[in-house]
C-alpha cells in the first residue's frame, strides 16, 4: 500500500490512509484477503482501488453489502450494521434459538466469583467456545453485551459450572435483542462524543475498578470499551479521572 502512496495509521495497522493534495482522503481497511475503500469522492476511491487490482490479484465486489459476517445497508441518508445472520448461527449452534428471553445480559446484582477448584476439561471447552462466539459479537454490533463478556473472559482459564451458566445467560438476552442494528443516521450531523463511566472498586478479588466508554458519530457507536482499571485506587474521584483521562 505504501507503494501507492498510502500511509498506515499509527493507531490501526489495518488502515491506510491517502491524502491528495486537495485535502480529500482516500481510506482503506485492510483485513488478510478483505479490504474496504472509502472516501467522499467516489471516482477518486475508485482510481485508488483499481490501482490496488492492478496490483494484487483481487476482485472488486462492487459496493459494500457484507464485510467480515458484518451486514452492511446504506440508504440516501442512513447506515445501518448488524450481525444478525451470524447470531442466528451461534444460537442455534448452542440450541439457543428458543429460549427463554432474559431482559438484560446479567442477572442484577450479581458478583461473578473466582473458581478455586480443579480446572474441570469439559466445562473449560464449552465456555470458551461460547464466550468466544460472544466476543466476536460483542467486537462487531454489540456493545451492549461489553461490560459483561469481559468480565466472564476473566475466568475462562478455570471457568466453574455457575460461569458456564451466566454465558449462556448471556445468550438469552441476545435471543430479545437478535434484531437490534446499530445506525449512523447522516441527517443528525451529529461528530464525535464520547461518554464514560466506572465501577468503583467492583471486582472483588483484586479491588480493582472498571472503566466503560464508548465514542458515537452520527448517533451510532463507533468505539467502545470496559477493562478494569490499571492501578487500585483508594477513591471514587481518583477512578473518574482514570477513566476520564482512558476516554480521551
Amino acid at each position: 500500500m505504501r507503494t501507492m502512496g498510502f500511509h498506515q495509521a499509527s493507531c490501526d495497522a489495518r488502515v491506510f490512509i491517502y491524502k491528495y493534495p486537495d485535502r480529500q482522503l482516500v481510506i482503506t481497511l485492510v483485513y488478510v484477503n478483505n479490504g474496504l475503500f472509502l472516501g467522499a469522492d467516489k471516482a477518486l476511491v475508485d482510481s485508488k482501488k483499481h490501482a490496488c487490482l492492478e496490483h494484487w490479484e483481487c476482485c472488486d465486489t462492487g459496493d459494500v453489502t457484507d464485510f467480515l459476517g458484518i451486514k452492511v445497508n446504506k440508504t440516501t441518508s442512513c447506515i445501518t450494521i448488524d450481525q444478525k445472520a451470524y447470531l442466528k448461527m451461534v444460537l442455534e449452534r448452542f440450541d439457543m434459538h428458543n429460549a427463554k428471553i432474559a431482559p438484560t445480559p446479567i442477572p442484577s446484582g450479581y458478583v461473578l466469583q473466582e473458581n478455586k477448584g480443579a480446572v474441570d476439561p469439559v466445562w473449560h471447552q464449552k465456555f470458551q467456545s461460547v464466550i468466544g462466539s460472544l466476543l466476536y459479537l460483542m467486537l462487531g454490533t454489540h456493545p451492549d453485551i461489553t461490560f459483561v463478556v469481559i468480565k466472564m473472559l476473566q475466568f475462562s482459564a478455570n471457568p466453574s459450572q455457575d460461569h458456564l451458566d451466566k454465558a449462556i445467560y448471556i445468550m438469552c438476552y441476545l435471543v430479545s435483542t437478535q434484531d437490534y442494528h446499530v445506525v449512523y443516521d447522516g441527517r443528525i450531523n451529529e461528530g464525535l462524543i464520547a461518554h464514560t463511566d466506572l465501577d468503583w472498586a467492583s471486582d472483588p478479588i483484586k479491588c480493582q475498578s472498571t472503566t466503560g466508554f464508548f465514542v458515537s458519530l452520527a448517533s451510532g457507536i463507533v468505539c467502545w470499551q470496559s477493562c478494569l482499571q490499571k492501578t487500585v485506587v483508594l477513591s471514587s474521584t481518583e477512578a473518574e479521572y482514570m477513566a476520564m483521562s482512558d476516554t480521551c
